[in-house]
């Protein structure tokens, strides 16, 4: 079979302009299906347009999107986007061919996946599942993402994962807590880590002066909580801290702003030029043991860009493979402490240069191109 002449819909809720590090992600792995595949990306929005030669079909919701929330958690609605993906459905319905790929990508809502469900159901077509992150409020290995009310989700969640002929994750955590709850889909469960999307030209003209520089770039939330690296930083000595991205409405870093050097968002490429020449050690944080399943899109960043990570994560992915590759170090999001250790361990040349040179070994195994070979093949075979 020919796979340039099957059409694969990637349903997506968020798609680019975006500029965050996920929507770069997707954007990325549309390009790389778009080289096996006739890719047309399916998401929220209210026009149709071409995007690096891929056709990207906006699919308008026009709801009060805190309403849907609400009428979710109390299990009123399965899902907040339910009206969009009927409209999707909709459109859909009469275009798709058995011969077709229904690719749902999911970053915690059900809709996307609800789609595939119904499209499988009706025409046959095979239907792939792409958790970019666990179904929110689902369980992920008996732990659910906050202590607030929502009902359960795994009852649906194993619905519409009945059916799929593929289950593909982005993290080895997520994938052991899906096998474990529906032993039963096990043959057809999959990781697949993202990798980085192009390769940078990594070059080694950082200054050789005594200062330790670090960056954190990108969202500031409570699920990051940056600011413990700010918090260990104090009365550190020889070390440069930047945090770069937007975060005036970020009220726990705003101590923080006269003691360190906040630059405000730039274009991507920007950014990577700025890490390339200025910074030493890129950190990455998230607060919350839920979010063990979830390998941020800075853990591919940082390695495409040769740099050496401090972590302030969860136990998961992206904690135990800095610290097993040897690409930096990593503890607990909780421990300021250990993540100050963690600065003093940098500020050894040896250590700093050994963890570069392990990233620098490895990182062509981390390219995208790389890695989604395996889930292009499977996608083949169905």
């Amino acid at each position: 079979m020919n796979n340039l002449n099957r059409t694969l819909y990637y349903i997506t809720r968020t798609y680019l302009p975006s500029k965050t590090g996920g929507a770069l992600m997707r954007a990325g792995a549309v390009e790389h299906l778009n080289r096996y595949f006739n890719v047309k990306v399916i998401t929220v929005g209210s026009h149709t347009e071409c995007i690096n030669e891929v056709e990207v079909i906006g699919v308008p919701f026009n709801h009060n999107q805190r309403l849907m929330f609400w009428r979710e958690r109390i299990g009123f609605i399965e899902d907040f986007l339910l009206p969009w993906a009927k409209s999707v459905y909709e459109y859909l319905v009469d275009k798709v061919t058995s011969n077709d790929v229904i690719f749902c990508t999911t970053g915690g809502e059900l809709s996307t996946i609800i789609i595939g469900y119904w499209l499988k159901k009706h025409i046959g077509c095979p239907y792939v599942v792409n958790f970019r992150d666990p179904l929110i409020y689902s369980k992920v290995n008996g732990i659910k993402i906050d202590k607030k009310f929502h009902v359960s989700r795994e009852r649906s969640e194993l619905k519409y994962l009945s059916i799929a002929d593929l289950i593909v994750t982005s993290s080895k955590s997520n994938e052991e807590s899906l096998k474990c709850k529906y032993p039963h889909l096990e043959d057809r469960i999959l990781n697949n880590y993202f990798g980085f999307v192009d390769e940078c030209k990594v070059t080694s003209t950082k200054s050789s002066e005594d200062i330790l520089n670090l960056v954190y770039g990108g969202r500031f939330g409570p699920l990051q909580a940056p600011e413990i690296f700010a918090k260990a930083c104090m009365d550190v000595k020889n070390v440069n801290l930047y945090f770069i991205g937007d975060y005036t409405s970020y009220k726990p870093i705003w101590p923080y702003t006269d003691k360190f050097i906040f630059l405000k968002q730039m274009e991507h490429s920007e950014y990577q030029d700025f890490l390339i020449k200025h910074i030493d050690v890129g950190l990455l944080s998230l607060s919350s043991d839920y979010l063990g399943a979830c390998v941020p899109a800075k853990f591919y960043e940082y390695i495409n860009l040769g740099l050496p990570m401090l972590g302030a994560l969860p136990n998961g992915d992206a904690r135990q493979l800095i610290n097993e590759k040897k690409y930096g170090f990593s503890c607990d999001y909780r421990a300021v402490e250990e993540v100050r250790k963690g600065i003093y361990k940098f500020q050894k040349k040896i250590f700093l240069n050994s963890c570069r040179n392990n990233i620098m070994a490895d990182r062509l195994a981390w390219s995208m191109e790389t890695l989604i070979q395996e889930l292009v093949n499977k996608i083949k075979s169905l």
